[in-house]
Parts: C-alpha cells; structure tokens; sequence
C-alpha cells in the first residue's frame, strides 16, 4: 500500500529495491526462517506486479487504488543464482559493495548498463584517516554478510579479508572492522579531494551507469556533496560550521 502511494505521488519516477537480506536479520532479528531465497523472491516479485495490477493475491488482498504507473521492480543482488533466474523477472538490478571494475566479475549482471544502479559510498573529506575511520565502522557490519562475503571472495579479495572474516565470526566486531586493509577501504568507499571523487564517480558514468552515492561520515557532510556538481570549479570541501 504504501509502495502504491508513492507511486501516485511520483508516476514513473519510483524504483522500488528488493533483497533477501541475511539469516542474522531475518532470523535474529525477526525469527523468519531463511530458507529459499531464490523461491521467496520470485514470489514476492510476481506478487508485487499482480497487486500493483490491481489484482487479487492468493490470500485475497487486492489493492483499491492501484497506481496508473507501476514502480519499477529492482532486484538487489550479486548472487550468479539469483541474477540468472530472478534477474531477467525484474527490471533492473542493484549492486552493492563493489568497484565499477568489479563488474566485469558478476556473471549474470544484465548487458545493457543503464539496467544496472550502484551504490557508491562517498566520504566527502580530503583526511584519509578520518575517512578510513569512518567507512569501517560501515564496512565491519556489512562485508560478514554470507551475501557480501560471497561477492568479495567472487571479485578476488578473499585473501585480504580473511582476518576479516576470522575475527567477526569469533564476535569481535570492533577487531574485525580494524582488520579492513587500507586498500580495500580505498577501494569500496571514495573519498578525497573534490576532484579525485569526481574521477571515482566517472568510473561509473563511463559505463553507462549513475550511480546512487550515500554518504559516508558525520551528517554534515551530505552538504559537502553540493562541490561534486559539474559546474562548480572548487577543489576543497566546505568547513562543517558552513554547512
């Protein structure tokens, strides 16, 4: 329903992600066994077409007001099962946690590039090591994730991040998170002057890709991002007290 009402208020403009999560989320969090993802996503998509369709689901809910345009229905994932028989039922697919060359390792991503939306981690600040301190706090929640770890491994840095791995399984979040390289941070989450993020930001957009940047850091820094706009020659980043 509330999928359905956005879609009135923005016609064509709404796209609408859907992942599996993890087992830590769905059964701790939310005692649902995790089981079929594959299965449940490929029902949770038709069902999601059918009520926007206006139709009656088999347990009887049928939206009274279905939207005149249909949101478009995004899978997020990396997983080569998912993107080969969920892929082509969606309308595009949403990745996570990788660089613009990681792509090319995915097996299963569409071809055409304007189907395929990015998240890119922007840490607007030209201090690496505030920067650095920043995104791990991010990463060491994420990158433990059977999904996350499936792809990292998948695109070659499985050997970077076993310690990693070896620390959050044993429940030391906060070693885990310090275990990230240096290098696989840099990688994952971009940061520096104004200029060097423009360039990161472009690796995308030479794909054919916009990529959907989320930034990284204090609150203040979402104000940063304003210097990253095409027009605007500036190199540095404005003082937090501007913002």
């Amino acid at each position: 329903m509330s999928l359905g009402a956005l879609a009135d208020l923005a016609p064509g403009r709404l796209d609408v992600a859907l992942g599996v999560s993890s087992p830590m989320l769905v059964e701790g969090w939310h005692g649902v066994p995790f089981e079929r993802p594959v299965e449940r996503m490929v029902g949770l998509l038709s069902g999601l077409r059918s009520a926007f369709a206006g139709e009656r689901l088999a347990n009887g809910f049928r939206l009274d007001l279905p939207p005149e345009v249909a949101p478009r229905l995004i899978l997020a994932s990396t997983g080569p099962r998912m993107l080969r028989e969920v892929g082509p039922l969606a309308d595009g697919v949403m990745v996570n946690w990788c660089t613009a060359d990681d792509l090319a390792r995915v097996p299963g991503l569409p071809e055409d590039p304007a189907a395929i939306s990015g998240l890119l981690y922007v840490c607007p600040t030209s201090d690496a090591d505030e920067a650095r301190a920043a995104a791990r706090k991010l990463m060491g929640g994420y990158l433990s994730a059977p999904g996350y770890a499936a792809l990292q491994r998948l695109v070659g840095r499985g050997d970077v991040l076993a310690e990693y791995w070896r620390l959050a399984a044993a429940g030391d979040r906060r070693a885990a998170a310090a275990a990230i390289p240096d290098e696989t941070v840099d990688e994952l989450v971009v940061h520096g002057s104004p200029a060097t993020c423009r360039t990161r930001i472009a690796e995308w957009e030479r794909l054919g890709m916009t990529p959907l940047v989320v930034v990284v850091g204090p609150s203040g820094y979402a104000h940063r991002l304003s210097v990253l706009e095409a027009a605007r020659a500036e190199d540095h980043w404005p003082e937090l007290h501007d913002t």
